[in-house]
């Protein structure tokens, strides 16, 4: 997985700590791995795997310290399908929030698809990109 263009999430330094929500649309269903590391690529900060439907996004504190955070390198490989057959289009949805408030970005982190695959066919969608966190001082 590696980050793809100058995507940034900017963090405040008074603002607290840092959460990410994912949410997919109605009738979907995706799972994908998430890794944090540090401004030089060289290390591993945080790294979770997540299956998730529509019914409820899904959240997660980052517990790395803020200052840690600054250039930091957030990426993701996900993947989706569709439950039902007839829905074949859809999106997924990566927002950021700093002690619950949305982060400033200088890109929505939306990815839209057409022609998504019925689960049972086993031939899901892919979607890897990243952002970079900058702490604005």
């Amino acid at each position: 997985m590696e980050k793809k263009g100058n995507k940034f999430v900017f963090l405040k330094p008074e603002d607290g700590s840092v959460s990410v929500r994912i949410t997919i649309t109605d009738q979907l269903m995706g799972g994908g791995e998430f890794k944090l590391f540090k401004k030089d690529n060289t290390e591993v900060l945080d790294v979770w795997k997540v299956n998730m439907d529509f019914k409820q996004p899904f959240e997660r504190i980052i517990k790395v310290p803020l200052k840690e955070l600054n250039f930091a390198n957030f990426v993701w490989q996900m993947l989706t399908c569709s439950q039902n057959p007839a829905v074949k289009d859809g999106a997924i949805k990566i927002e950021f929030f700093q002690s619950q408030k949305p982060c400033n970005s200088s890109i929505n982190v939306v990815k839209r698809f057409d022609n998504i695959a019925p689960c049972k066919l086993k031939s899901p969608n892919s979607y890897a990109d990243g952002i970079t966190f900058v702490l604005k001082v």
